[in-house]
């Protein structure tokens, strides 16, 4: 690569982290004059309710003062679709729509909001009023959920499951264990290794070291070398001490806002709550289902479930192979090979010597590591799967 295009790397970021900047100081601005208008009325009780999803997905609660907004929408109307929110810019004012309300933009927009954080909420917004587009994401939810009966592939029947607040039992502080799930010891040494293969193949990329502009072709290596260095160290969540986890007792509710194709899990309809990836093929945690669950209050991770099941325990017993972690670094160093244009295998040259038989060696080091723990996850899987299978429900 040339001078000039290397600095076109560095300059084009800069210029789009200013204008980051600028752009947040806008919506700054915008939230502010928002919060300084008369409110026009307070949240009555059924529109609180219907807003209960919306406090769960975010982790925020919003305020009672239902506020006055209109203007264009400045969003991009191909950013919206069948998800769980959805956001758009409404006078300079970041809104999340929930349910339907996306439907409703105009080009010119009439809305009642909440704020909640840092944006807003529409409460009201053209023709959409929250309390309808729940009663409808609920029946949606209710004919998606329904079976066929096989082999007449009969009507489905609509079944609408009302989940009613969770309710709270106890709770506690996490175990070291549980603490070491989100702050393991240690670090992924492989990308330490690539990280080293980075750096030490910078000089190819240099070449003429007299000339300062030369020096910049060495900075997307040394920009993989950071990154895998910031991977290798990344891992460790949240509080250095115990945090609190909640027992919490209700009904399992999957909520999507319109349609069901993106959902969020609940317990009731007031917490939302992260379940283990390797539990969410039990038939155990279906919608509609009654539980009882430990759940790490910062995150909503769940940390136990009833009787008989623990993530520790299930963690220590099938530990995660990390198998992809080794596909990442194969593709960090096929990244150093093309950025750092390496020489031929014909040249002869001190560094070549040692860092190609280094790199192959790290190469198919990954590879057979990938190609080992794949082989793991598939035979533990099945094992695990029919061990949770086997448990008994997580009620009280």
């Amino acid at each position: 690569m040339s001078p000039t295009a290397v600095l076109l790397m560095i300059i084009v970021p800069l210029m789009l982290v200013v204008a980051g900047f600028e752009w947040s100081s806008r919506m700054r601005d915008a939230r502010v004059a928002l919060r300084q208008r008369t409110p026009l009325r307070t949240l009555s009780a059924d529109e609180h309710a219907a807003l209960g999803p919306v406090r769960a997905i975010t982790g925020q609660m919003h305020d009672n003062q239902v506020r006055h907004l209109s203007g264009p929408v400045d969003s991009d109307r191909y950013a919206w679709g069948d998800r769980v929110t959805n956001h758009a810019r409404i006078a300079g004012v970041q809104v999340l729509l929930p349910f339907d309300a996306w439907r409703h933009l105009a080009k010119d927009n009439d809305a009642e909001v909440v704020l909640i954080g840092d944006m807003a909420v529409a409460v009201r917004l053209n023709r959409f009023h929250i309390v309808g587009a729940q009663r409808r994401a609920q029946r949606n939810a209710a004919l998606d959920d329904a079976d066929f009966d096989p082999p007449g592939l009969q009507p489905r029947t609509l079944r609408v499951v009302t989940c009613a607040p969770s309710q709270w039992v106890g709770e506690r502080l996490e175990s070291p264990e549980e603490i070491g799930l989100r702050r393991p010891a240690g670090s992924r040494a492989d990308g330490w290794g690539v990280a080293s293969l980075a750096v030490w193949a910078a000089p190819f990329a240099v070449g003429d070291a007299s000339h300062w502009a030369h020096w910049l072709f060495a900075a997307p290596t040394l920009a993989i070398a950071g990154l895998a260095i910031w991977l290798a160290v990344r891992g460790r969540r949240g509080q250095v001490t115990a945090a609190r986890v909640l027992r919490v007792s209700g009904r399992l509710c999957i909520v999507g806002m319109y349609p069901v194709q993106a959902y969020a899990r609940l317990i009731g309809n007031d917490r939302r709550i992260e379940l283990p990836l390797e539990w969410l093929g039990t038939p155990h945690f279906q919608a509609g289902r009654h539980v009882l669950l430990d759940i790490r209050e910062s995150d909503g991770q769940v940390l136990g479930a009833g009787p008989g099941w623990s993530l520790v325990d299930d963690r220590r017993g099938f530990p995660p192979h990390g198998a992809w972690w080794h596909l990442a670094w194969l593709g960090m160093l096929a990244l150093v090979l093309v950025f750092a244009g390496l020489p031929a295998l014909s040249e002869e040259s001190p560094t070549w010597v040692l860092w190609w038989p280094s790199a192959a060696f790290f190469a198919l080091w990954q590879a057979g590591q990938l190609l080992r723990k794949a082989w793991q996850w598939h035979r533990c899987s099945s094992r695990l799967q029919a061990k949770l299978s086997a448990r008994p429900a997580p009620t009280r």
